[in-house]
């Protein structure tokens, strides 16, 4: 999409989205030059939900016709993402192509899949070419069925996290098991993918790997050629990246070296129904312009920063994915209407763990803390002893802001 058209796209949201009206301000009559308008924030659009939707789509919005998505608990906040099914299969189109081009990957070859419980069900879910396995299946007393269902699906290729695939890695070798035979690709998205773990999937499955950038509220961002480049998505996303004062260092536009990094702020072109304009995604990156020998032509995105979560320690020789904790969140805000806003959480012995929740202030404490007893669904976390506190502002994690919603403190506390 060319700068003209994006220009045009930004006024027209800004003449029509009550959350960019308010934030607007004098900026309003500027919009010429898109980087003088502001920067959302992911907590902009909590505190203004109803505000964030497109009046083109209220009266699908009212009866309920949109897509919902919530941002996975796994930031440790929580937003609801409202889609056009149009404009959402649209998001994808681009990633798609290049799944095609890559590695021959079709909508209509056999996924397996990792997602988090929020029914608390533990149930998989299996529908025409599509096998999902709840995140807590990963653990100890549950992962060999899940394998086990794994195998009998004989996926064609396989979509999860870099935490789950370590699980998943080390259990298949450390019982070794055999890997599916129709298994030739795995698409790694979410965290960070370190080369070890990329190169552990590869001895481990023997199978193309990939990785992909993206979040919930624009869909894919970036994705990964054979070369190992991660190039823009340009016709779902415009991206630029900004300095700590907000000066834009480049985009995904204007041709030109991004020398130094900064935070990743995007622009959906897809999203109609809530648009997210200018929103700031929490990670560092840079954009460079250099050819590559692929032979696509957009704009290489590089990161250097994201989700790289501590596993939980269950004893000296078991851990887990801290996911659970995603999983038990997602359920009691769905119950509570999205009341809780953030939550951190620390592992400071095997069975002891505190916890920091930023909530509704409406909401009965006490309720929510039986709410999250109830969720514990294995014996170790129902074990476990939880400290937990109420806060009133957002939480100061310390440890790398965005996605540092889960911190493991057992080697520094002994």
């Amino acid at each position: 999409m060319t700068e003209e058209k994006i220009t045009e796209w930004i006024n027209e949201v800004y003449s029509t989205v009550p959350l960019y009206i308010n934030y607007a301000g004098e900026a309003r009559r500027e919009i010429r030059n898109t980087a003088a308008m502001p920067i959302i924030r992911k907590q902009d659009f909590v505190d203004a939900q109803d505000g964030c939707i497109n009046p083109e789509y209220y009266i699908k919005y009212m009866r309920n016709e949109l897509m919902t998505v919530q941002t996975s608990g796994s930031t440790g906040h929580y937003l609801q993402i409202m889609w056009d099914k149009s404009n959402y299969h649209c998001s994808m189109a681009e990633l798609w192509l290049r799944r095609i081009k890559y590695h021959g990957i079709y909508p209509h070859n056999r996924l397996a899949y990792f997602f988090t419980d929020n029914d608390n069900t533990g149930s998989y879910i299996s529908k025409e070419n599509e096998f999902g396995i709840p995140k807590t299946r990963l653990m100890p007393e549950y992962i060999d069925n899940s394998y086990d269902h794994i195998m009998d699906w004989n996926p064609e290729w396989m979509l999860l996290q870099p935490s789950t695939a370590v699980l998943l890695t080390e259990y298949v070798r450390r019982k070794n098991k055999p890997v599916p035979a129709s298994l030739r690709y795995i698409e790694l998205s979410g965290e960070v993918l370190t080369d070890e773990v990329r190169e552990m999937l590869k001895e481990t499955f023997g199978c193309e790997v990939a990785n992909q950038y993206g979040a919930n509220e624009v869909n894919s961002v970036a994705y990964e050629c054979p070369e190992g480049n991660m190039h823009v998505m340009t016709s779902n996303v415009y991206v630029e990246i900004v300095d700590d004062k907000n000066k834009l260092l480049c985009d995904s536009i204007k041709k030109g070296e991004c020398e130094e990094s900064g935070r990743i702020i995007l622009t959906s072109l897809t999203n109609k129904a809530m648009p997210f304009i200018r929103y700031d995604i929490g990670d560092i990156g840079a954009i460079s312009w250099k050819i590559c020998p692929c032979g696509c032509k957009n704009p290489v995105l590089r990161l250097y920063g994201g989700r790289n979560n501590d596993f939980i320690f269950v004893d000296e020789h078991n851990r887990i994915s801290p996911y659970v904790f995603v999983s038990i969140f997602d359920r009691i805000n769905n119950f509570y209407d999205g009341a809780i806003v953030q939550f951190y959480i620390e592992q400071l012995r095997y069975e002891l763990f505190e916890i920091k929740i930023l909530a509704d202030e409406e909401l009965d404490k006490e309720e929510i803390i039986r709410s999250f007893r109830e969720c514990l669904n294995t014996d170790f976390l129902i074990r476990a002893k939880y400290n937990i506190e109420f806060v009133k502002e957002p939480i100061n994690t310390g440890v790398g802001g965005k996605y540092a919603y889960f911190r493991n403190r057992i080697n520094k506390v002994g």
